[in-house]
């Protein structure tokens, strides 16, 4: 994957390894038992991303059989071994799973979203998220007819203010903002590096099988 050759991106980012979360989901798989899996696998991190643009696909159609699966998935980017990436096929990230496993292992995370302006309800959106507890929120995105913007929080020290004053709504956070963004915290996602595994990765899955 290519954030810039790409119609949309959604991930969170991690201030732990992949060990720390490992060590937390196996934990949180055996107290829930037989409601969660989690397990080591070495896969291609397109060919997960796939599988969760299948699985977003068809939610409507797996919410009425009662098979849609919570389903994340958690590497070590090549370019950055020291964080640790989660993609779902939540249109939210996740951000349940996420402010749990910030809370618990007691570190911070960031989280990016940009969607295709095609879809019914596009938008742009990141967050900050410290010991489980939000710290900043910013999103562009489309109610209806009309765009929405909305700030909350203290401003962090990679944003550019100037981009919020925009006439046009939908320009004040875009993708690229939010590219631009992603670099200043060295997170580098128009790099192919950035979606690859530096290693053997984890699947998480909740729910229907």
């Amino acid at each position: 994957m290519n954030a810039n050759n790409s119609t949309d991106f959604t991930f969170t980012c991690f201030s732990v390894s992949i060990n720390s979360v490992e060590e937390y989901l196996n934990n949180l798989s055996k107290k829930m038992k037989h409601k969660t899996l989690t397990q080591k696998e070495e896969r291609n991190v397109d060919i997960v991303l796939e599988e969760i643009n299948r699985l977003k696909k068809s939610k409507a159609e797996l919410i009425k059989l009662r098979r849609f699966p919570y389903v994340a998935f958690f590497y070590s980017a090549l370019s950055d071994s020291n964080k640790t990436i989660m993609v779902s096929n939540l249109d939210d990230g996740w951000i349940t799973l996420s402010n749990v496993i910030s809370r618990e292992l007691k570190c911070e995370y960031y989280f990016f979203s940009s969607t295709d302006d095609n879809i019914p309800e596009p938008g742009n959106y990141f967050k900050y998220v410290s010991n489980g507890l939000p710290k900043r929120v910013v999103y562009s995105i489309k109610d209806g007819s009309r765009w929405v913007f909305h700030a909350e929080g203290n401003s962090l020290l990679f944003e550019d203010q100037q981009h919020y004053t925009q006439k046009l709504i939908k320009k004040r956070l875009t993708k690229q903002i939010l590219i631009d963004y992603c670099k200043k915290l060295g997170l580098l996602i128009e790099d192919r590096d950035f979606w690859k595994s530096a290693g053997v990765g984890l699947y998480h899955r909740m729910g229907a099988c």
